[in-house]
């Protein structure tokens, strides 16, 4: 007895003939760009650095303020889990050294945080990654609160 992905749509055969058609072949399809540290670290702190900057401008739409999330506490959840890296953390201290100065508060504060959420994260990291959405959500609100 065939399995279920060999019927149907999903057969080989099928696989081949939309090859042939679109003049492809089987892997063409499959993605071949290696991510490296511009992709995965300097790119998102980039970006949550501009995010911070760009909803920490003093401006009220319909009279309502910006929210002010604290963007790299995105990075020091994510970082440790998918992809762990020695130079991970060094960014992320940059970041709470920027978030220091940008929201005037004691020096440290934000460094100590997201250090301390880096290295909780990847102490759980085992137990945490590969589970159900639900789980890596539950942990997120917990780092969160």
């Amino acid at each position: 007895m065939k399995s279920p992905l060999d019927r149907g749509f999903f057969s080989r055969d099928n696989a081949k003939k939309f090859a042939q058609l679109s003049g492809k072949s089987l892997r063409s399809g499959m993605a071949s760009r290696i991510v490296g540290p511009w992709d995965w670290i300097i790119l998102p702190a980039i970006l949550a650095v501009a995010a911070t900057v760009v909803l920490g401008t003093p401006f009220q739409p319909f009279g309502l303020q910006l929210p002010e999330p604290v963007w790299p506490l995105v990075l020091a959840f994510a970082w440790p889990l998918i992809r762990p890296s020695y130079f991970a953390p060094i960014v992320l201290g940059l970041l709470g050294l920027f978030l220091d100065f940008y929201w005037s508060v004691p020096a440290g504060f934000y460094t100590l945080n997201l250090m301390l959420i880096y290295g909780v994260l990847i102490l759980a990291r085992a137990y945490v990654a590969g589970q159900d959405w639900r789980v890596v959500f539950g942990a997120w609100l917990g780092v969160q609160l």
